[in-house]
């Protein structure tokens, strides 16, 4: 199949999303997967992650990489490598681009990824906000127990492992159901 991104004709586009036209020459889920791009001016991916590598090779054009926190400018010749659970997005600048990008599973890759990102985030303060509760009826001791009782134990595990934690918790002022009572009893919680 020839894929002929000036020729609109002669290209079949699997999927256009948001100025992104998609082609895949190969199907996806085999051992390689390859997409070819072509990103109007100034389109851009949404920010994910995922468990491939992903090796992006810019054809023409100009695109900027948000790659974790850095960004990168990648000019048509230029390629970048993504590691698995890599946060990352395209944006297309004004002259538009085409890309292809090449991805593949690599457990190794992937096991390294998950270790690195073990050891920063163990380092860092573990924040906890439990849902606010929500009645389906009656309040009764289930609603109030689920959430801050999973978050309990959420933090006992994590302070158990050496982390800092924190616990951030709402007043039941602030539930939708408190101020409904209020108003049936004609009262009101401030």
């Amino acid at each position: 199949q020839v894929i002929d991104l000036k020729n609109e004709t002669r290209a079949v586009p699997i999927s256009i999303e948001g100025g992104i036209v998609m082609h895949d020459p190969f199907p996806e889920g085999g051992d390689v997967s390859i997409r070819l791009l072509k990103l109007s001016p100034g389109a851009t991916t949404c920010r994910h992650n995922h468990t491939e590598v992903e090796f992006w090779t810019v054809i023409s054009g100009a695109v900027r990489i948000h790659l974790d926190e850095k960004t990168f400018l990648l000019l048509g010749g230029e390629s970048i490598r993504i590691d698995p659970l890599s946060r990352h997005r395209i944006e297309a600048l004004d002259s538009g681009a085409v890309m292809q990008t090449v991805w593949w599973h690599s457990r190794a890759a992937f096991e390294e990824a998950t270790s690195k990102n073990e050891a920063i985030g163990k380092s860092r303060p573990l924040l906890l906000v439990p849902a606010m509760l929500t009645p389906n009826g009656k309040m009764h001791i289930g609603h109030a127990s689920g959430p801050f009782l999973y978050a309990d134990v959420l933090r006992r595990i994590a302070e158990t492992g050496g982390r800092e934690v924190f616990v951030l918790q709402g007043t039941h002022g602030h539930l939708e159901h408190i101020a409904i009572a209020a108003d049936a009893a004609g009262l009101e919680y401030y």
